[in-house]
């Protein structure tokens, strides 16, 4: 072999794999970048509440009117139903839900209304009628028929309505405030009817 034609397949060989070297360079950014990016990404979860029946989605800090619906049922369904034997278990589990701003006062309440359960020994049952979120306010409602009972005593009826304001972060329920009346959900436009506990919609009820 002449030594120009060797030299010119050595530059050849080189000049490749020079370039070789940078998209190999250039494959391996992309794909750094497409890895930090997955993780980065604040991806949806889909998942289907077991009081409703439409799927929901779920970021790290928002979720979609079903979900929030879901969890103003359930946590309606606790405060509603509480009696000498589970007062203890009520409170622990709605303490951890409840915003560090609104948990003293919700948490004073609570245990004014345990205690009051406690000694005179009276049962609170809550049957819930309807369930329904308000987008315009953010505020979740369930309304039903509150019913109390005491040692031999006849039961009593009443409506009520739980609200809830439910923010999410990092995944979790977070109750940034309640109210509770004897009254039928108090929306933006006035009182409004039931919402069957069937229908979970982004939705005033009709």
């Amino acid at each position: 072999m002449r030594l120009g034609d060797f030299m010119t397949t050595f530059r050849g060989l080189e000049a490749e794999n020079s370039f070789g070297r940078w998209i190999m360079t250039g494959l391996l950014l992309s794909n750094l970048l497409a890895l930090s990016a997955l993780f980065i990404k604040d991806n949806p979860v889909i998942v289907i509440p077991p009081t409703l029946h439409d799927d929901v989605r779920i970021s790290q800090n928002q979720a979609s009117s079903g979900l929030k619906e879901a969890w103003g049922l359930f946590i309606a369904g606790l405060l509603g139903n509480v009696t000498p034997g589970n007062n203890r278990f009520i409170e622990a589990t709605i303490a951890p839900l409840l915003d560090a701003v609104i948990y003293p006062a919700v948490m004073a309440v609570l245990w004014d209304q345990i205690e009051a359960i406690t000694i005179d020994r009276i049962t609170l049952t809550f049957k819930p009628h309807g369930v329904f979120y308000e987008a315009e306010t953010d505020k979740v409602f369930v309304s039903g028929v509150q019913t109390s009972q005491g040692p031999g005593g006849s039961l009593e009826h009443h409506p009520r309505t739980y609200e809830f304001v439910i923010n999410f972060r990092h995944y979790r329920p977070v109750v940034t405030a309640i109210d509770v009346y004897p009254d039928e959900p108090r929306t933006k436009d006035g009182p409004s009817p039931k919402t069957p506990l069937t229908k979970s919609q982004h939705r005033k009820s009709p």
